[in-house]
C-alpha cells in the first residue's frame, strides 16, 4: 500500500444539474462529507486567478507571443462578466484563451468578442472551425472524438470513419473528386492541427497512437453543441444513434472490400460528366475487422495479435446504437467471448452484457445465458489459457447458447485445435475434451466473486439488485457490482468477523 505520507490531490469542477460527471458528489461520499459539511482541509474551492493578465502574458510567452494593451482589456472585461460557474479566470480559461490571442496580429485588435465562460469560448471554437474547415467534417471529427471517450479515436481511424460519411465526402467533393472515394488526410491533419492543444495523445499498446480530448469541458461542450441539451436532438445535426451506428459498422467491417451505395448529395458531386456519370457506390477502401489480426485466438499469447480496437469499440457502439443484431450477434458468440479473455477484458465483458440486456430486453434470456456461462468460469477465465473458454463452452449443456456455438465454430473448421473428439475428421487433429453424459441442466451459479480473504459470512443484495454486499472473517465489508464482481467499496472499522451486513430500504446505506 501506500506510506502513510503519501499525499494525493485531486482538482474537480462543480457539480451541473443533470450533468453525466457528478466527481465532486462522489468525493465528498468517499470522504464522508454530506452536503454542506463542515470540510477542515479535506476540500478546499480553488479561488479564480487574481492576476489573470500577468498569467496570461506568461501562457502567452510560451507560446512566442504577445498580447496588445486592446486585446488585454477585452480578457479583463470576459473575466469581470464572469457568473458563479462560468470558469472565467481558471487555468483552462486563460488556456484557451491565450490560444485564441496566439492567432492575433498586433494590428488585428481584437478580431471578435471573448466569451466569459469556458463552455462559451468551446462552442466559439467549434463554430469557428465550421467556418473554415466546413460543417459536416467539424462535426463529424468532434462526434467520433466525444463518442469515442473510452480510449479515444486514432487519426488513421478518423480518416476511414470520414470516407463512410457521405456528407462529409460531398462537401469535399464540391470542386473536384479524386480517383478513391475516400477522405484526403490532409483534410483531417488540417483540422486536428488546429486542435491539437485541446488534445491528449497516447499509445493504446497496439502501436497505435489514440487522440481524445484532454480536459472534461470539452467532453461536455461538444455533447451540447452536437446533440443539444437535455436530450433535445439540434436541427442540422446528425443524432449520436445514428454517430454510433457509424462507428459500430466501422469496427464490424461492414463496408470492408465492398463498395458502399452514395447518398443524393454524394451521387450528385460524383456522376458530374467530367468526373464519374453513372457511378452508383464506391469502395472506400476501410480495413476488415477480424478479432485477431495474426494467429488465431487458441494460439499462445506470444504467436497471435489481437484486433484491440475492434474487440474494445464495436459492441459498445452497437449497444449505443441500438443496433440489436450486431451487438447480440458478437455477446452470443463464443469467439467473442474468447476475444475479451485473450484481451484481458472480461470485467468490460460483463458491463456490455448489463447494457446489452437492459437495452435489448426481449434478447435477455440468451444474453443472460452467455453472461452466466462468463461469470461462473470468471476465474478460470482469467488466467487467459487461450482454449479455456472453448472447453468451458464444450461442458455446457448442448441446448444452450454457448454449446451450440462452440460446436457451429467447431463444423465450420478452420482450426485445428476446436475439433470435437468423435466428431467427423477429428480422429487425428488437436481437440478439445467431449465429456461424455454430462448434466444436461446449467449451473444454477450466475457469479463469481472471490475478494475476501477470509470466510463470508453474509451476503445481502442491493434494493435496485445492482450491488452485492458481504462481510466476512476479515473484519471487512466489500460492496461489489452484480454484474461485473468489481470491487466499487471496501468498509473497514470492525475490531472482530463480521457476522452479518443489511442495506437500508433506499439502498444508501449499508449497516452491518
Amino acid at each position: 500500500g501506500l506510506s502513510p505520507h503519501v499525499r494525493i490531490v485531486v482538482s474537480t469542477l462543480p457539480d451541473p444539474a443533470n450533468a453525466e460527471f457528478q466527481c465532486l458528489s462522489q468525493l465528498r461520499k468517499g470522504l464522508g462529507l454530506a452536503d454542506g459539511a463542515s470540510e477542515g482541509s479535506c476540500i478546499v474551492e480553488v479561488e479564480t486567478i487574481s492576476d489573470h493578465i500577468r498569467v496570461l502574458r506568461h501562457l502567452l510567452k510560451f507560446l512566442g507571443r504577445t498580447s496588445t494593451p486592446e486585446q488585454e482589456a477585452a480578457v479583463d472585461a470576459a473575466v469581470r462578466q464572469t457568473g458563479e460557474n462560468d470558469g472565467a479566470g481558471t487555468p483552462l480559461f486563460l488556456t484557451i484563451i491565450a490560444q485564441i490571442i496566439a492567432g492575433w496580429t498586433s494590428y488585428d485588435g481584437v478580431k471578435f468578442a471573448i466569451n466569459p465562460s469556458v463552455r462559451g469560448l468551446i462552442k466559439d471554437l467549434f463554430e469557428r472551425l465550421e467556418t473554415t474547415h466546413g460543417k459536416h467534417l467539424v462535426r463529424a471529427v468532434l462526434a467520433f472524438l466525444t463518442l469515442c471517450r473510452r480510449s479515444g479515436v486514432s487519426e488513421t481511424e478518423l480518416v476511414h470513419l470520414l470516407s463512410l460519411d457521405d456528407d462529409v465526402l460531398a462537401d469535399i467533393y464540391e470542386w473536384w473528386v479524386p480517383s478513391m472515394r475516400t477522405c484526403p488526410p490532409l483534410v483531417l491533419t488540417m483540422l486536428l492541427a488546429e486542435l491539437a492543444p485541446y488534445l491528449s495523445r497516447r499509445g493504446d499498446g497496439s502501436g497505435q497512437q489514440l487522440v481524445s480530448w484532454y480536459h472534461r469541458q470539452f467532453w461536455e461542450a461538444a455533447e451540447e453543441y452536437l446533440f443539444g441539451e437535455s436530450g433535445q436532438q439540434r436541427e442540422g445535426f446528425i443524432s449520436r444513434e445514428e454517430r454510433h451506428t457509424q462507428l459500430a459498422d466501422f469496427f464490424a467491417g461492414k463496408w470492408a472490400g465492398k463498395a458502399k451505395p452514395y447518398s443524393a448529395w454524394l451521387s450528385e458531386r460524383v456522376q458530374r460528366p467530367q468526373f464519374c456519370p453513372g457511378e452508383t457506390a464506391g469502395d472506400r477502401m476501410v480495413p476488415t475487422q477480424p478479432l485477431v489480426l495474426e494467429g488465431r485466438l487458441t494460439s499462445a499469447e506470444s504467436e497471435r495479435l489481437l484486433n484491440t480496437r475492434r474487440i474494445q469499440e464495436h459492441v459498445d457502439h452497437a449497444i449505443r446504437a441500438g443496433d440489436k443484431t450486431s451487438a447480440v450477434g458478437d455477446l452470443c458468440s463464443i469467439q467473442y467471448v474468447a476475444a475479451k479473455v485473450a484481451a484481458d477484458d472480461v470485467s468490460d465483458l460483463l458491463r456490455e452484457y448489463s447494457a446489452a440486456i437492459e437495452r435489448f430486453p426481449d434478447r435477455a434470456i440468451a444474453l443472460g445465458e452467455f453472461a452466466a456461462f462468463v461469470g461462473r468460469n470468471l476465474d478460470a477465465l482469467r488466467q487467459k489459457i487461450p482454449t479455456a473458454p472453448f472447453q468451458f463452452a464444450l461442458q455446457e449443456p448442448d441446448t444452450s447458447g454457448p454449446y451450440q456455438s462452440i460446436k457451429r465454430l467447431a463444423e465450420r473448421g478452420g482450426d485445428p485445435l476446436i475439433a470435437i473428439a468423435g466428431a467427423s475428421g477429428a480422429e487425428n487433429a488437436a481437440r478439445l475434451v467431449h465429456w461424455r453424459g454430462k448434466p444436461q441442466q446449467s449451473d444454477p451459479c450466475q457469479l463469481t466473486i472471490r475478494e475476501h480473504e477470509g470466510i463470508v459470512n453474509a451476503v445481502a443484495f442491493s434494493p435496485c439488485g445492482k450491488w452485492v454486499a458481504s462481510g466476512s472473517d476479515d473484519m471487512t465489508i466489500k460492496i461489489c457490482s452484480a454484474g461485473t464482481g468489481e470491487v466499487k467499496c471496501t468498509l473497514t472499522g470492525h475490531s472482530g468477523r463480521v457476522w452479518s451486513v443489511a442495506f437500508s430500504p433506499d439502498g444508501t446505506r449499508v449497516v452491518s
